[in-house]
C-alpha cells in the first residue's frame, strides 16, 4: 500500500495534519478517538494514527470511499477510482457538447456505474466502458421534458430513467419505455434543484428537492419529506452532488467549490473530508459514480 494513499485516507477521515520532522508520516497527523473507532469498526485496538497505519498495512482494510468522481472534457470522461485525485481511466463516449445530456447509472446491475448519452428522447447506454452503446431506450419527449433523472427506483440493482414534468416524476422500472410509477413531490420549476439518492439505505433511490441550502428528502415515495438537511451555502455553491461516500449504503450530500468537493458522510451538515479533482468550472461536467 502506497504512502500517499495512506496519508490521503487519514486526511479524508478527518485527521488533522501537523508539522513533523521525524519522517514518520503517521506522526504528522492527529486523529480524534471517535474517528479511529469509526474507521476500524471495532476490528482492532487502534489508539493513534500509527496504530491505524499498521492496521491498514497488516489487514489490507483500507477503505476507499464507495464512489468517486469523474469529469467530462468534450466526449472524454476522466474517472478517479480511489479518491487520490488522479484519473485511473479515460473513456471516450458520445459526441461531447453536441449531445443533449450525459447520464450516469448502473444500467446492467453489475455494480459499476457507466455512461449514457441522451439524444432527444433516446438514451444510448454503455454497459462495459468499451465506448459503444449496448442498449438504446426511448423514454419521454426529449428536450420538452423539464428534466431527465436516473435512479434505482424499485431496488433491483439496476438504474432506470425517469422524467420530471413540473412536480411529477414519471419512473420507468424495467426499460420498456412506459412509466411504472408517478410521484408528485415538491413544487416543480420553482425548486432550486431535484436530487436523487438512497437516503435511508433501503436499496431504492428516492427524490429530494433543494431550496437554498436545505434539502428535503423523501424516503418512501409518499410525497412528503422524511428528513431535512441544511448543507452548504445554496445558490452560491458551484454544484450539489450526491453519493454514498463511505459505503454505508446511504447517499449523502456534497458541495463542489471550484475543484474541491466538500463531502458530508453522516447528515450532520458539516463536511467530513474535502476531495480535490479536476479543474473546477472549466470542466464540462462533474459526475459521481462507482467506476470499478
Amino acid at each position: 500500500m502506497k504512502t500517499h494513499q495512506l496519508t490521503k485516507r487519514l486526511q479524508q477521515i478527518g485527521c488533522v495534519a501537523a508539522h513533523s520532522s521525524t519522517g514518520n508520516y503517521a506522526k504528522a497527523f492527529t486523529c480524534a478517538p471517535d474517528i479511529l473507532e469509526r474507521e476500524v469498526m471495532g476490528l482492532a485496538t487502534v489508539d493513534t494514527p500509527e496504530d491505524l497505519i499498521r492496521h491498514y498495512q497488516m489487514t489490507g482494510n483500507f477503505k476507499f470511499p464507495n464512489v468517486s468522481l469523474a469529469v467530462r472534457r468534450g466526449n472524454n470522461i476522466w474517472m478517479d477510482f480511489d479518491f487520490d485525485s488522479w484519473h485511473n481511466k479515460i473513456q471516450a463516449y458520445g459526441n461531447g457538447p453536441s449531445e443533449n445530456q450525459y447520464l450516469i447509472g448502473d444500467w446492467n446491475g453489475d455494480g459499476k456505474d457507466n455512461v449514457a448519452v441522451r439524444r432527444g428522447n433516446a438514451i444510448y447506454m454503455d454497459f462495459n466502458f468499451d465506448g459503444t452503446h449496448d442498449k438504446v431506450q426511448s423514454y419521454g419527449n426529449g428536450t420538452s421534458e423539464d428534466q431527465y433523472l436516473v435512479g434505482d427506483w424499485d431496488g433491483d440493482g439496476k438504474d432506470n430513467i425517469a422524467v420530471r414534468r413540473g412536480n411529477a416524476i414519471y419512473m420507468d422500472f424495467n426499460f420498456d419505455g412506459t412509466h411504472d410509477k408517478v410521484q408528485a413531490y415538491g413544487n416543480g420549476a420553482s425548486e432550486d434543484q431535484y436530487l436523487v439518492g438512497d437516503w435511508d439505505g433501503d436499496g431504492k433511490d428516492n427524490i429530494a428537492v433543494r431550496r437554498g441550502n436545505t434539502i428535503y428528502m423523501d424516503f418512501n415515495f409518499d410525497g412528503t419529506h422524511d428528513k431535512v438537511q441544511a448543507y452548504g451555502n445554496g445558490a452560491s455553491e458551484d454544484q450539489y452532488l450526491v453519493g454514498d461516500w463511505d459505503g454505508d449504503g446511504k447517499d449523502n450530500i456534497a458541495v463542489r467549490r471550484h475543484n474541491e468537493v466538500w463531502i458530508d458522510i453522516d447528515f450532520d451538515g458539516a463536511h467530513d473530508f474535502i476531495h480535490t479533482y479536476g479543474n473546477g468550472n472549466s470542466e464540462n461536467d462533474y459526475f459521481v459514480g462507482k467506476w470499478n
